[in-house]
């Protein structure tokens, strides 16, 4: 599938609310504010994969939710002129038990938060798993970012031009 609103900076291309055992594959998404936002307390087993993103303005991938539970984001292209992306762009954000693997990110912006951010975790909850990935980007504050007081994410095996940063965090 081709999903193109390239000059649109307010609406979500693919939106996801309290549903479990998603995938969303194979498909070209061109502009909007995210590319794919999923939320609610029930959101889990997603798997987006095999997509290529372009010039999102304020995130490619979003997965929330309560936990993500058995969430992945794996083999994904993310592309982004800086042109489109706002000062505070991501590239994916994550959440708890969510697999962050074999992404490739070309995030080009003169300004921007992070390529992959990993969420807080705790101490008997698992973060994310972040392996594998290429983030090339000579503007973004972090390649990969912990918020400060996270736990439990494993960040392994990342091929990336900006920091990475545990944001203070355990």
């Amino acid at each position: 599938n081709i999903l193109n609103s390239a000059e649109n900076t307010t609406s979500v291309m693919v939106e996801i609310n309290d549903s479990q055992t998603v995938s969303v594959a194979n498909n070209q998404i061109t502009g909007g504010v995210n590319g794919i936002y999923s939320s609610g307390a029930n959101v889990s087993a997603m798997k987006i994969s095999g997509n290529t993103f372009t010039n999102q303005y304020n995130r490619a991938i979003n997965i929330g939710g309560a936990v993500g539970r058995a969430s992945s984001v794996e083999g994904n292209s993310i592309i982004v002129d800086g042109t489109y992306a706002t000062s505070g762009y991501y590239g994916i954000m994550a959440h708890n038990n969510c697999s962050v693997i074999g992404n490739i990110m070309d995030i080009q912006v003169t300004s921007g938060n992070s390529g992959i951010s990993c969420p807080s975790g705790g101490a008997s909850i698992n973060g994310a798993l972040v392996q594998g990935n290429i983030i090339r980007s000579s503007g973004l504050t972090y390649s990969i970012r912990a918020s400060g007081g996270s736990q439990n994410n494993v960040i392994i095996n990342n091929m990336t031009q900006q920091a990475i940063s545990n944001g203070g965090g355990a």
